[in-house]
């Protein structure tokens, strides 16, 4: 995990016997001007119960964060703004941003049952 302080393009190169492939990506960092830690506007779970086995969408909206972390093993999120789970027991999520200048929080809480 890499958490750059500004907007950074990363190359990894691969080398065997029969060549090299590389390839570049580049990790935009959002800022906000005057050093604004990030602001969690909203951090949803719809439906927010479930049967066992069912899945919810864990959502936020953010303004000006570098990375979100999401805890109960999720970690950084695979979608930019969104997240499924399926827990098996009511299960309370914390989401964190971050940026360079500070953190957020917010939880949301999945019920499991009938």
């Amino acid at each position: 995990m890499v958490i750059p302080a500004a907007t950074t393009t990363y190359k990894l190169s691969a080398v065997n016997t029969f060549g090299t492939e590389t390839k570049e990506t580049t990790v935009t960092v959002n800022t906000l001007p005057n050093g604004l830690a990030p602001v969690i506007k909203s951090f949803t779970a719809a439906p927010s119960k479930i049967l066992e086995g069912g899945i919810s969408s864990l959502s936020w909206d953010i303004k000006g964060f570098t990375v979100v972390i999401i805890d109960q093993g999720i970690g950084i999120p695979t979608a930019k703004y969104s997240q499924p789970v399926s827990p098996t027991e009511n299960t309370t999520y914390t989401l964190t941003a971050i940026n360079s200048f500070g953190t957020d929080n917010a939880t949301v809480t999945v019920t499991v049952g009938p």
